[in-house]
């Protein structure tokens, strides 16, 4: 299900998001939201029957506090509840599916953007990086990163990160990776993610994708993309509902340099490569240096 608004993380679950056949049987299966495209995805644990009629149901919530239900990150709910939609499941043989989406490498598809445009002297790169947060590493990123509350969202009872509560970004790591096995992380209730999302996308990517080190092993820029299904860039407007409920200001910064190559933002294939990094547990190799 595709989303205009950026969903509160706390509200994707089953309770929220229910899938069933036309007997009222219902299903449980694992429930998954990308805030780059706004989609959330419903993957059942087991095959859904040929030429059988399901629908998932969409639900609001009952009131301000209740953890499930629609919402958005500003509160807003649903104008229409419950939202159902109906899908049957075609012939053993349904012809070409989608593609599934890549795995992310973290020194071929993730390290050279953080490296090009987040570590650099100043921001998350030196010794005294930004916000104590530094990316320049995979030992950086697991000491300043991994698990740990974002300087910004540190407004909770402890300064230990919560899983997602009503209030949205109350102490929200700046990278969840989760803690199911196999590894799955939660890009939804990642801060890294959204300030990430403040900066309006790049077009392209910018990032010189050249030949990295796995340790020590040469590994090949990847060209697959991504994202695997059409979607549209955030809003202005949804942008600035974020930006309302966010401390700080977008990453990277806005340039200053005359020409424009410095502090460029993340392209949408880029954006959609740290989600996928994250969701797919955030693994790091020890290092991308060649040996």
């Amino acid at each position: 299900m595709a989303f205009d608004r950026l969903l509160s993380p706390v509200c994707i679950s089953r309770q929220t998001f229910s899938l069933h056949d036309v007997d009222g049987y219902y299903l449980t299966p694992v429930v998954g939201y990308d805030p780059v495209a706004r989609i959330v995805s419903l993957t059942s644990l087991w095959p859904l029957d040929p030429n059988h009629v399901y629908e998932v149901d969409a639900l609001a919530p009952s009131g301000p506090t209740d953890v499930n239900g629609v919402r958005s990150i500003d509160g807003a709910t649903l104008a229409q509840s419950p939202l159902g939609i109906a899908f049957s499941i075609g012939p053993s043989d349904p012809g070409p599916l989608l593609p599934s989406a890549p795995v992310m490498d973290f020194c071929r598809d993730i390290n050279p953007i953080f490296t090009n445009k987040c570590a650099m002297s100043g921001c998350h790169g030196s010794s005294l990086p930004a916000a104590g947060l530094r990316l320049d590493s995979p030992q950086g990123i697991a000491l300043t990163a991994i698990g740990l509350v974002a300087h910004g969202a540190d407004t909770g009872p402890t300064a230990s990160a919560l899983p997602p509560v009503v209030t949205f970004g109350t102490n929200m790591p700046l990278i969840d990776p989760g803690a199911g096995s196999p590894a799955a992380g939660n890009p939804a209730n990642s801060w890294l993610l959204y300030k990430l999302l403040l900066a309006p996308p790049a077009p392209i990517s910018s990032t010189p994708y050249a030949s990295d080190c796995d340790g020590g092993v040469l590994v090949a820029p990847s060209t697959a993309q991504a994202h695997v299904t059409s979607w549209q860039p955030l809003s202005a407007s949804e942008r600035d509902a974020l930006e309302a409920v966010m401390s700080g200001q977008a990453m990277p910064p806005p340039s200053t340099a005359a020409d424009g190559t410095e502090n460029t933002p993340l392209s949408e294939d880029e954006l959609e490569r740290v989600s996928l990094w994250i969701a797919q547990g955030a693994a790091m190799q020890a290092t991308c240096a060649c040996q």
